[in-house]
């Protein structure tokens, strides 16, 4: 099996990081099959969500550093490593479908900060979110732009100051992320949330996801014309056309995605 196992069902793309042994960490192959995945996605119409997951005892506890002595003596080494894991990001942030990451276990270092970039994220009730690098006399740099968007400065630097761990419930609580569900319910809750989304309409879904990401870097004023263009764009769409034919024949909308 893969490093990366993929599956797609009533439009829901899973992705699955398939390293158990080695704590479903990030080495340049698995990042790389990720980005791919998602840049695939993308262009994909049959994907309308995607769904990011972890084998075994947890989603994902960051770089692999398994090479860690060669990387510190090379900068090289260091700036691809870094390199792929912003493309990890950026990508999906970028994906142009609804993205949600599915914790269990723990999420650590660079695993939350690919957790939390994710749109939404759930998380089990026994699991927990660690940002260490602090005790291994480095940073969490590259997850320092997801985090402090999230939950402001003044926290961020808290949990990276102190390395402290924090459940899953305080993580919900500050912001970090979205949903705490039970630990035996954490499948069936996600594939629920994202079935559901995926019977959205995909241009709907697609700008609206746009227009949350730009104009929170725009300046306000600049922002009110940027949504008021996507508002046209969307209304005059044959999707909002028949979101309001199907509501007044009471039935199902049929999305054309355009």
């Amino acid at each position: 099996m893969g490093l990366l196992l993929k599956d797609l069902t009533e439009g829901v793309l899973t992705l699955t990081l398939n390293r158990d042994e080695k704590r479903n960490s990030l080495n340049l192959e698995l990042m790389s099959e990720i980005v791919d995945a998602l840049r695939e996605a993308r262009d994909d119409k049959a994907v309308r969500v995607i769904v990011i997951k972890g084998n075994g005892k947890g989603f994902c506890s960051g770089a692999d550093l398994g090479n860690l002595d060669e990387m510190r003596s090379s900068a090289i080494m260091i700036r691809e490593h870094l390199s792929h894991y912003g493309d990890l990001l950026v990508e999906l942030t970028d994906a142009g479908k609804p993205t949600i990451a599915a914790v269990h276990g723990f999420a650590i270092a660079g695993g939350l900060g690919f957790a939390v970039t994710a749109d939404i994220t759930f998380a089990t009730e026994s699991s927990f979110f660690w940002i260490p690098e602090i005790t291994r006399g480095i940073w969490g740099m590259m997850i320092t732009a997801p985090v402090a968007r999230l939950i402001g400065t003044k926290k961020s630097l808290e949990l990276m100051y102190s390395a402290d761990k924090i459940s899953a419930k305080e993580a919900e609580r500050i912001g970090l992320i979205n949903r705490v569900v039970p630990d035996d319910k954490l499948d069936e809750e996600v594939d629920k949330f994202a079935k559901q989304l995926a019977k959205r309409s995909p241009l709907a879904v697609k700008l609206g996801r746009e227009g949350m990401y730009k104009c929170r870097d725009m300046e306000f004023y600049k922002s009110m014309d940027y949504l008021t263009d996507l508002v046209v764009l969307l209304n005059s769409s044959e999707d909002a056309h028949e979101g309001s034919v199907a509501f007044l024949e009471k039935r199902e909308p049929v999305w054309k995605g355009r």
